[in-house]
């Protein structure tokens, strides 16, 4: 099932990497079909028409009457027929009479920390999971934090949970074309020097602590720039106070969110690369600003040292003052930015979406025995 933003992101690199997977010629044909109500006309469409083996449909009907069926018992079977399985990859399900399914927990941020998201959301994710977990077959994570606290937390068996990292795609590894990175830098009116972070603005990306900290490095840098690259989230109150307290408030540029294409481009423009993010279920940014070899400060919580690897400069989320430090050795310091640039491009290649399906199809067969 097709969502919005960094989980439609993942549903489509695993697609593709189920795609590409060279199957053996005895081995079960994979026929999957892609379910997305939220579709905009044409979006995501073009991604899938050409491989073999995958269609893409529309929800049969708009996606409230969907959730009004499900409340009164017309669920998978009612909308989608005979299927073998059924994947969920977002914080959604319907009512199943018999279909076996799998799903793909994100993180479990909401559990941990309600504060982080808005209190009917927290409600919502709170149902969705607590069914899931009861009845899928195979819960997918993308870390082996994330695998720690479902047992713990939600209490499912470790032998029903499947670790599959998200993978990277090779754009981020190529350079990109210098027409299209100056067509990218004066639509978006980037700065010549920039500390980029790409994410929504939500609580727990801790951007009010890293708008402070590029304040506080103004006396060193005074032609950095910070940009900031994503959608509006919620309770973004925070985030909108400092950015009106900033003393270098002319030198933030937030751009919303940035076209999937440009974003290659957008991260090789920036002198570094800033995710301090307060918890993560991985941090697919992360990976993505190491293939594109900027040097980056990530966050030491959660999941995201095993996106980071040796690649980055991991740190404190919550102190400042080592933010600001991390941030100014990053900037300033040309051997630790030769030696992040290879180590964080040779940690992401071991990303890819190939492993994702692999691992994911594993998982699928086991589901179905």
């Amino acid at each position: 099932m097709l969502t919005g933003a960094g989980i439609a992101r993942y549903t489509r690199g695993l697609v593709e990497g189920l795609a590409r997977l060279d199957l053996a010629p005895d081995s079960e044909a994979l026929e999957v079909e892609l379910y997305g109500f939220h579709l905009r006309r044409g979006v995501g469409a073009e991604r899938f028409r050409a491989r073999a083996g995958i269609r893409l449909h529309r929800g049969p009907v708009p996606a409230r009457l969907v959730r009004w069926l499900g409340r009164v018992g017309y669920g998978c079977e009612f909308h989608f027929g005979a299927v073998d399985l059924f994947h969920f990859t977002d914080f959604t399900s319907l009512p199943f009479r018999s279909t076996p399914h799998v799903f793909t927990l994100h993180d479990v941020s909401f559990l941990r920390n309600p504060a982080w998201h808005e209190a009917r959301a927290v409600r919502a994710l709170e149902s969705v999971t607590e069914r899931l977990a009861r009845t899928a077959r195979r819960v997918f994570v993308h870390s082996r934090h994330t695998r720690g606290e479902v047992t713990e937390i939600l209490d499912v068996d470790a032998d029903r949970i499947r670790v599959a990292p998200p993978g990277v795609g090779e754009a981020f590894f190529r350079t990109p074309d210098a027409s299209r990175t100056e067509a990218m830098r004066r639509t978006l009116d980037l700065p010549p020097h920039f500390l980029l972070h790409v994410g929504t603005r939500e609580p727990r990306k801790n951007l009010p602590r890293l708008i402070r900290a590029h304040g506080r490095l103004h006396r060193h840098h005074p032609d950095l720039s910070l940009v900031l690259a994503g959608g509006r989230g919620w309770l973004e109150q925070e985030v909108l106070a400092a950015l009106e307290a900033s003393p270098c408030r002319d030198r933030i540029r937030v751009t919303g969110r940035v076209p999937e294409a440009d974003l290659p481009a957008l991260y090789r423009a920036a002198d570094a690369f800033a995710y301090p993010s307060l918890y993560e279920g991985f941090g697919l940014p992360v990976l993505e600003a190491l293939a594109s070899g900027v040097p980056a400060v990530v966050s030491c919580a959660a999941s995201l040292p095993e996106a980071a690897g040796n690649g980055a400069v991991l740190v404190d989320p919550e102190d400042e003052s080592a933010l600001i430090e991390a941030l100014h050795q990053v900037l300033t310091d040309e051997p630790l930015r030769t030696h992040l640039r290879k180590a964080g491009r040779d940690h992401a290649r071991t990303f890819t979406w190939e492993r994702t399906a692999r691992a994911t199809l594993a998982g699928y067969r086991e589901a179905l025995q």
